[in-house]
């Protein structure tokens, strides 16, 4: 390595700050397992690091190429591409991911941690794989057997990219405004509505927070009624469902590069517009109804 990418901070947090042994009696092991699972950990970051280092470089010299949008697709620079790749290969994509699902079921720690020095090496990057790992926990954690067996794999190998679509052009941070909506009709969802400032909104899966359309009047304003819905931009049997970017955005002043003060995002908020509903195919459905109060009031 040519710099400090994993450092000495890093390995006192893990070495001092974590109570590994009382994660290991959680999970049903012995206290003395801790010592070298860490280890293992700090070989997994230590790998992840020489890959951020090389990708870094590349970063830095291609750090002016933006995102286009060519025909409806989004296309990211070929360093990005390269990257992706890159951590493909060393099976650095979606670490927390169980191992039934073809992850390594790493603690989220472990996983900040990689993210962090990938951030450093390319901020854009970093919010690919950063999604990606929340999207596929998201999945894990609520969706049906069928769509974790479905989508999961191919989340952990790489070969799948998610995004998370919340934000609406009168609900930022106030999800009370939510407008998109999905509508069941003979056991088939469809989701109508628009999106903007979709991280990685070229993705090939997108979780989408909509109102249910049957208590759209009631709930209206508030976050009752939310779900997040799976809509995949191809659906199972191939069709070609009805997800749409119209732009991709600007952003300055968000990646950390760090070249002569001018820090350019390659890849980030992409604007998701669809101007047709979007079919789902009725094994996906709602991912997960939201809980009472868990928006908030």
């Amino acid at each position: 390595m040519d710099n400090d990418t994993f450092n000495r901070d890093m390995e006192l947090f893990l070495d001092q700050r974590v109570d590994w042994g009382r994660r290991a009696r959680l999970r049903g092991g012995e206290e003395g397992d801790a010592a070298e699972e860490v280890e293992t950990f700090k070989s997994i970051l230590r790998t992840a690091a020489e890959v951020c280092d090389d990708i870094g470089r590349a970063a830095r010299e291609h750090w002016h190429e933006e995102v286009q949008l060519v025909d409806g697709q989004v296309v990211v620079p070929k360093h990005i591409a390269a990257g992706y790749e890159r951590l493909r290969s060393a099976g650095l994509v979606c670490l927390t991911l169980g191992s039934e699902h073809g992850g390594y079921g790493l603690p989220l720690i472990v996983n900040c941690m990689f993210l962090e020095m990938l951030s450093r090496a390319d901020a854009s990057l970093m919010t690919i794989v950063g999604l990606q790992t929340g999207t596929a926990q998201d999945i894990e954690r609520y969706g049906s057997e069928e769509i974790k067996q479905r989508y999961l794999p191919d989340f952990a190998s790489g070969a799948l990219q998610g995004a998370m679509d919340l934000t609406e052009s009168q609900a930022g941070s106030d999800l009370g405004g939510i407008r998109t909506r999905v509508t069941v009709d003979d056991d088939r969802y469809t989701v109508d509505g628009e999106k903007i400032f979709i991280t990685n909104g070229g993705a090939d899966i997108h979780l989408v927070l909509a109102r249910d359309d049957a208590t759209f009047s009631e709930t209206k304003g508030t976050t009752k009624g939310l779900s997040l819905i799976l809509c995949p931009r191809v659906l199972p049997d191939g069709t070609r469902n009805c997800v749409r970017v119209s732009r991709v955005e600007r952003k300055q002043g968000t990646c950390g590069l760090n070249i002569d003060r001018h820090h350019r995002e390659h890849r980030l908020d992409q604007r998701l517009l669809d101007d047709r509903p979007v079919e789902l195919d009725p094994l996906l459905g709602v991912l997960a109804r939201l809980p009472e109060g868990a928006l908030g009031d």
